[in-house]
């Protein structure tokens, strides 16, 4: 689950630890702090790795006790390896030391003294807020662009007895290509019927032409043989007999 602040601290600190849960929680910032958020039955190291891991920043209560407490130098080592922000909240009046100075050397810390928590409620609940909103707006802003989910459209319902489209598309190609075949060939044979019947002649016409010819030689042969047509070098019966002689005509008398 995750949370906005886990509160690091001694137990010898615990009051005060509770006192700052209490002042952040009842301003809407969630706090994870052992033992109240440990589970039953899970161990204490698996339940604050997986606490701080899941937490946007620390507070780590800092005092004399702190300065000497191995516990809370693992805890701030782990945040800082994820680079979670921490903030030392120091209850009392006393310099960082040890692991704690490492890590904390250069952060600046809030002050929760002199008083009680509850004097400094005001302050520590602004801190938190403004450190958690510039968390937020960071992670906003490094965060990449949400991918819009894609929406398909349900296909419709297929037909059994409709062929599929790649078949639909097939058969058809099949039904151009074969019209456009049979319109080249017809061309082609008009073409080269036409080339031939002016070359050569149509049987039809030949034979037409050929028919008035026969009749002809038909019809003259049938015709009966005209005796004036004979040969005039034929001899003829009267040649042979001599002419009379014309009388011929008297002179008048003077």
């Amino acid at each position: 689950m995750t949370h906005d602040v886990f509160i690091s601290y001694s137990q010898k600190d615990k009051a005060a630890a509770e006192s700052v849960c209490l002042v952040l929680e009842q301003n809407g910032i969630t706090c994870w702090i052992a033992p109240r958020d440990i589970a039953p039955g899970v161990t204490w190291a698996n339940a604050i790795v997986r606490a701080i891991e899941a937490c946007k920043v620390m507070a780590l209560m800092c005092s004399s006790n702190a300065n000497d407490s191995r516990q809370m130098s693992r805890e701030c080592q782990l945040a800082d390896s994820h680079k979670i922000p921490i903030v030392p909240v120091r209850v009392e009046n006393v310099a960082l030391a040890g692991d704690i100075e490492y890590f904390l050397n250069n952060t600046q810390w809030f002050d929760a003294f002199p008083g009680t928590i509850d004097d400094h409620a005001a302050r520590l609940v602004n801190a938190f807020r403004d450190l958690l909103t510039a968390q937020s707006e960071a992670s906003r802003i490094s965060a990449p662009p949400p991918v819009q989910p894609v929406h398909h459209a349900a296909p419709g319902p297929v037909m059994a007895d409709s062929p599929a489209p790649a078949a639909k598309s097939r058969r058809l190609l099949w039904i151009i290509g074969g019209a456009v075949a049979l319109v080249l060939v017809v061309l082609l044979v008009k073409f080269f019927g036409a080339g031939d019947a002016d070359s050569v002649g149509s049987p039809g016409t030949a034979q037409i032409q050929e028919q008035p010819k026969q009749d002809q030689l038909s019809q003259e042969a049938a015709k009966p043989e005209d005796p004036k047509q004979e040969d005039p070098k034929a001899e003829d019966p009267k040649q042979g007999e001599p002419k009379p002689e014309e009388p011929k005509p008297e002179e008048p008398k003077q």
